[in-house]
């Protein structure tokens, strides 16, 4: 386990081969933010009940020091980085005044550049290591901070061309709708097949797999905020069907 001053790192992977539950634990008054490189986890506070969504490929920082955790199927590799919280003292002078205790974001963006700075600098032996990583676990817990708190899958790039910044923006904002491939082309004004390379291009998916990604943000959150059943909730999230 590397040490990076006062931050400890600890890597793990595993695979499983169906979901499996367990506990996650840290020493009392240690923080952690965690790396989610792959595999998808569900977190549950031990004290408050609250559940957490972590997707594959996202950051997610906490400061309570148990957690029943629930892996699903498939590979898992995450970097949690510890530490004390007595040795980040404005951190701990701000968190005073904050009732939150965990925070999940996808790695996209500015918080993705982040990751991948703090994953380097986790192989690095250099002098100034331990005060880079310092300031980076500030810069990424502010990040998580300011976050609106909801489970992300669907991965939208900053910067987007206009036609098509505002067509996201209508499918984030009612994702529940009906959503065929013409309509969004029409849209944008470009053709069904021009529009399907172009939105993979700038996306990174087709607009069919973004779609079911906001589909699937609505569902998890009502699945972890709210009592309603799986028809309904399948329902109101546009998928139309329990089994999707």
């Amino acid at each position: 386990m590397p040490q990076l001053d006062v931050f400890s790192v600890r890597e793990v992977t595993q695979t499983v081969h169906e979901a499996v539950s367990g506990t996650l634990e840290f020493e009392n008054g240690q923080w952690a933010l965690g790396f989610n490189w792959q595999g998808t986890k569900i977190f549950r506070m031990a004290e408050t009940d609250d559940i957490f969504v972590v997707p594959q490929k996202s950051v997610f920082f906490t400061r309570q020091p148990k957690l029943l955790s629930r892996l699903s199927e498939g590979a898992h590799g995450t970097t949690y980085v510890l530490w004390n919280s007595s040795e980040t003292p404005i951190l701990e002078n701000w968190f005073r005044s904050i009732p939150r205790i965990f925070a999940v974001l996808r790695m996209s963006g500015e918080v993705l550049v982040l990751s991948e700075k703090l994953r380097r600098l986790m192989h690095e032996e250099r002098p100034t290591s331990g005060l880079r990583t310092n300031a980076l676990v500030y810069d990424l817990v502010a990040s998580l901070m300011e976050h609106h708190g909801r489970v992300q899958v669907a991965d939208v790039p900053d910067e987007l061309p206009e036609v098509l910044s505002r067509l996201v923006n209508d499918v984030l904002s009612d994702a529940s709708a009906y959503w065929p491939l013409p309509r969004a082309a029409k849209q944008t004004g470009y053709s069904t097949t021009h529009f399907s390379r172009m939105f993979r291009s700038e996306v990174g998916c087709g607009f069919q797999t973004f779609v079911e990604q906001c589909r699937t943000e609505i569902a998890i959150e009502l699945l972890r905020t709210t009592k309603k059943s799986v028809d309904s909730i399948a329902e109101e999230a546009g998928f139309g069907a329990a089994q999707a």
